[in-house]
């Protein structure tokens, strides 16, 4: 792990380390460290419950040189509870899944060492943070007593595979020369397809932009009904998301994208049709599939402790369409018991409450100690996002601008 480092130049500040104690909790034993190239904190109450929670990071760009550690928005809440919490800075930056796996898995054995094994250990983490929690949750399954995943983009290919579609999709449609796999040249014609899909994209729409939203309805999880506001406040965003190569910034080898057997939906009709004739397909790349992935485990739904996964239901960056496809996963896998799904009603990403937050810490608090397994959206069900009334049970407090809930 310190040889990753020095070659990518990524080090950790020793001196920023050290935190102050919660003015709430001034009484709490707090240790902080290096671990096999990553930084750690650690914070336990004095009135500890034997409970740890690993808290999983959210994304680092790779050009970030500082490997820093992130304190759990749910702190506060934790120590009111008595629960430990530990938290690393991964000994890698960028969309590196398994330097968070493996270097939560270490803390766990460091806190074992400073302080003593905890009776129950928890991961819990948000955005890449949050993959880093489902793979451990796979990938560990005799040492993690449950798992909480805010905003996870969840399987990484799944992800980057929805991303540049929506980019290629775009410049299909709008018979614009795509400059895939260069992030650069793709950003510098954007404004070329952003002209050709509306005047007002995307709020005022040519056909092309009509047949682009139609797409990404299609493509992010189907007619929701957060799906209007969220376009609006989504469209251009993802287009300017999806300028990116398939190597994850050089952490791969090649290149992790392929659309060769992919078909689009738009309408049915000739528009659909089209695309699916004049969309740059991309075959898998040989030198990847020889050398694997290994920044980026494969999310295999294979549970062996609760799961619980909340997102926003009109988060267009990590859209629903990737959890139905996790879903899927667990449920042949046969485990569908040990996953549940919250879909809060906003557009933004990881943009929770502090109500949100807390109600999926105490679901999961209880689905743990007692096996009260909490209420769930149905992914298994093809038309479970597009109700009415999809997420209402979790929103706390209601987003303004957005389609109300019935009382």
């Amino acid at each position: 792990m310190a040889a990753d480092n020095e070659a990518q130049g990524w080090q950790v500040n020793a001196e920023e380390l050290a935190f102050d104690a919660d003015e709430a909790h001034p009484s709490t034993r707090r240790l902080w460290g290096e671990h096999e190239g990553a930084g750690y904190r650690i914070e336990v109450p004095p009135d500890w419950n034997g409970t740890l929670v690993l808290y999983a990071r959210p994304l680092r760009a790779s050009d970030r040189a500082d490997l820093s550690v992130i304190n759990p928005p749910l702190r506060g809440a934790l120590l009111d509870q008595g629960i430990a919490w530990a938290a690393s800075s991964f000994h890698a930056n960028g969309y590196h899944v398994t330097a968070g796996v493996e270097d939560t898995r270490a803390l766990l054995d460091v806190f074992s060492q400073r302080i003593r094994a905890p009776e129950t250990a928890l991961v819990i983490g948000h955005d890449l943070g949050g993959q880093v929690t489902i793979a451990s949750m796979e990938q560990y399954p005799e040492d993690y007593s449950g798992g909480l995943a805010f905003c996870a983009p969840m399987d990484g290919r799944d992800h980057l595979n929805y991303l540049l579609d929506i980019n290629l999709i775009a410049h299909a449609l709008t018979d614009t020369e795509t400059r895939f796999p260069e992030p650069a040249l793709q950003s510098a014609g954007m404004d070329e397809v952003v002209q050709r899909l509306g005047p007002g994209f995307p709020t005022t729409l040519h056909p092309a932009g009509d047949d682009f939203r139609a797409a990404l309805r299609a493509l992010s999880g189907g007619n929701t009904p957060l799906f209007d506001a969220a376009f609006d406040a989504w469209g251009l965003r993802v287009l300017e998301l999806g300028a990116v190569d398939g190597a994850l910034g050089g952490l791969l080898p090649g290149n992790l994208y392929s659309n060769a057997e992919r078909h689009y939906q738009v309408d049915g009709g000739a528009a659909e049709q089209r695309l699916n004739e004049t969309i740059l397909r991309v075959p898998p790349d040989p030198v990847l599939e020889r050398a694997g992935i290994r920044p980026l485990p494969e999310l295999q739904g294979t549970l062996g402790a609760p799961l619980l996964l909340v997102s926003a239901l009109g988060d267009l960056y990590a859209p629903p369409s990737l959890h139905q496809q996790y879903a899927q996963r667990v449920d042949t896998a046969g485990q569908s018991a040990l996953l549940a799904n919250w879909f809060v009603r906003d557009v933004g990403h990881c943009t929770f409450s502090d109500a949100e937050t807390g109600a999926a810490l105490d679901a999961l608090l209880a689905w743990v100690e007692d096996g009260n397994r909490p209420q769930s959206v149905d992914l298994t069900d093809p038309g479970a996002l597009e109700q009415d009334d999809v997420g209402c049970d979790v929103t706390n407090p209601p987003r303004a601008g957005l389609p109300a809930c019935e009382d």
